[in-house]
């Protein structure tokens, strides 16, 4: 096919020849290929936000009033909406990473099978991007995993603490 066809009608010889048939000067880039490709990059957690203290029957610093347990309610509430806005921040990741596994998977074993663009800087990434992906959304899981636990150890105690509202009568009149 013109212009890359030979007008000897000779084959190649060795590798030399390739840089002879050529319609322009073969040479490698003066600028290195950067970046790292289009896997999604490591996620940086946002900060978890932290419950409030409870107020407690016993503890005169932290003495449960109608007035403290009021605070503390309102105090939780914010916890919960600041809580379900990190949660809602995790979650986009990990849908951000799953549309990106998704691209990979749409590619098939050849997304799994190609050499040279570990870093998937060309055609949507492969292997290399999916286990980077890996490790990164197993952090992510580990973090949202501890904080719910933490997050459910504060409801809990929210529970406790209107029980004891209830048996002490400092409830809603």
């Amino acid at each position: 096919m013109h212009p890359f066809t030979g007008t000897s009608g000779a084959s190649l010889n060795n590798m030399s020849d390739l840089n002879t048939g050529l319609p322009f000067a073969s040479q490698a880039s003066r600028t290195p290929p950067t970046g790292t490709g289009q896997g999604p990059t490591p996620f940086a957690l946002p900060r978890e936000p932290a419950p409030p203290q409870a107020p407690e029957a016993t503890s005169s610093a932290r003495r449960l009033t109608r007035a403290s347990y009021k605070t503390y309610v309102s105090a939780l509430g914010a916890y919960v909406a600041a809580f379900s806005a990190w949660e809602a921040a995790l979650l986009a990741q990990l849908g951000a990473r799953h549309a990106s596994d998704a691209r990979v998977a749409r590619r098939g074993a050849a997304a799994l099978d190609t050499f040279g663009d570990e870093a998937g800087a060309t055609a949507g990434g492969g292997v290399a991007v999916l286990a980077r992906g890996a490790v990164d959304d197993e952090r992510v899981l580990k973090a949202w995993a501890e904080a719910k636990a933490r997050f459910g150890a504060a409801m809990e105690e929210c529970v406790r603490v209107k029980e004891r509202v209830r048996e002490l009568g400092l409830g809603p009149a």
